[in-house]
């Protein structure tokens, strides 16, 4: 079964005082980084409903995206059940919540483009159910069902996003697609090589794709089974912690459709779906997990402070210069903010509109500008 606790609360707070000691060597200054700061603010801490800072038990994690709002996994001491939770574009506190009346082992945005101001919609499979859930009126429409018999071995299951939204169910290294002419039949449709079966998956924003990862390896597989193998094990640093892929996504401008994905500190893209690069090594420090990244139209966003085109590649950063102050409170909450920052995970909304990264904080989410002021 897929480890669904992907945070170490324990970790984030050894990185976080590695970042205090190392922030000023960590971001990235360019032409575009102010010579002072005389600002005393930057980013925006969110409280999250229902959770506390420093009570066991409560927290946030796995952040995804859709174009109306960030997604984000919320457990809290006082509740039995996890809860997914979306906060709604701009990070005016604008919440919609779902506590899950059984342990979600995936869970996904169902409308990662076309998603609507009022909706909030999630595939979801639990040990033994698969289903959505559909908030648009402040009640939740389930619509579930049943694993078929032999679904114990499951590791992992999604929707595509293509006009027959199949069903994909990851068996260590089989795969399945639910025969949607009979509904209930699954039927293999590939194995994925080298045996070890697959990490994670996530759905292509177009097709009837799945892009899935094994460690070193990222596959495409086509609705058909068809399997294409993308391996970056010859830039695996074996100082840093991780040895897997750890985080797909994918931008959707109608010129650009191409897949970007993180292995260590490194974020790799596939042009069109089809030819690998490496993409952008994030400077990250005294963060051994790596850094993290994100995705919208236009531009990526890494933890070190990075901008980078798209298109063009070119390269600005985003965090501005420590304030010029001796108030002590204002630059221990400018070196909490880029610390935070610094350790990830990050996440931006797929609107193009909404002018924020967002970053889980313990229980806290941070929002920060996508570019200098």
């Amino acid at each position: 079964m897929k480890n669904i606790f992907k945070q170490v609360p324990i970790i984030h707070y050894l990185l976080l005082i590695l970042f205090v000691v190392t922030i000023n060597g960590c971001s990235k200054k360019d032409n575009n980084t102010p010579p002072q700061n005389t600002s005393v603010s930057w980013g925006q801490f969110i409280e999250i409903p229902g959770i506390t800072s420093g009570v066991v038990g409560d927290n946030a994690s796995e952040l995804k995206t859709s174009n109306e709002g960030i997604y984000m996994r919320v457990d809290k001491g006082s509740t039995e059940n996890p809860w997914i939770y979306r906060l709604q574009n701009g990070g005016i506190p604008s919440w919609t919540f779902h506590e899950q009346s059984k342990l979600y082992f995936d869970w996904e945005p169902c409308n990662y483009i076309t998603e609507s101001a009022d909706d909030f919609a999630i595939f979801f499979s639990t040990i033994d159910k698969n289903g959505y859930v559909n908030i648009n009126t402040g009640l939740p429409f389930l619509l579930e069902e049943k694993h078929p018999s032999g679904f114990s071995a499951l590791n992992e299951m999604l929707v595509d996003n293509s006009s027959g939204a199949y069903k994909w169910a990851f068996f260590g290294d089989v795969v399945k697609i639910q025969d949607n002419t009979n509904i209930g039949e699954y039927n293999t449709i590939c194995t994925v090589p080298n045996g070890g079966g697959i990490n994670f998956a996530e759905a292509d924003p177009y097709d009837a794709i799945v892009w899935a990862a094994s460690g070193k390896e990222l596959y495409k597989i086509t609705v058909n089974g068809a399997i294409t193998v993308f391996d970056v094990s010859a830039y695996d640093n074996p100082d840093l912690l991780s040895h897997s892929i750890e985080k797909i996504r994918f931008s959707y401008d109608v010129l650009y459709k191409d897949v970007y994905f993180r292995y260590q500190n490194k974020v790799f893209k596939i042009a069109d779906g089809n030819t690998l690069s490496l993409f952008y090594t994030i400077n990250n420090g005294a963060n051994f997990m790596g850094g993290d990244f994100c995705i919208d139209n236009s531009y990526m966003y890494s933890t070190d402070g990075t901008k980078k085109s798209l298109a063009l590649l070119t390269e600005t950063n985003i965090i501005p210069a420590q304030p010029t102050t001796t108030d002590q409170t204002i630059l221990l909450n400018f070196i909490y903010q880029t610390s935070a920052f610094n350790i990830g995970p990050i996440e931006v909304s797929k609107d193009p509109l909404d002018s924020y990264i967002y970053a889980i904080s313990r229980s806290k989410l941070l929002k920060v500008p996508k570019s200098l002021k």
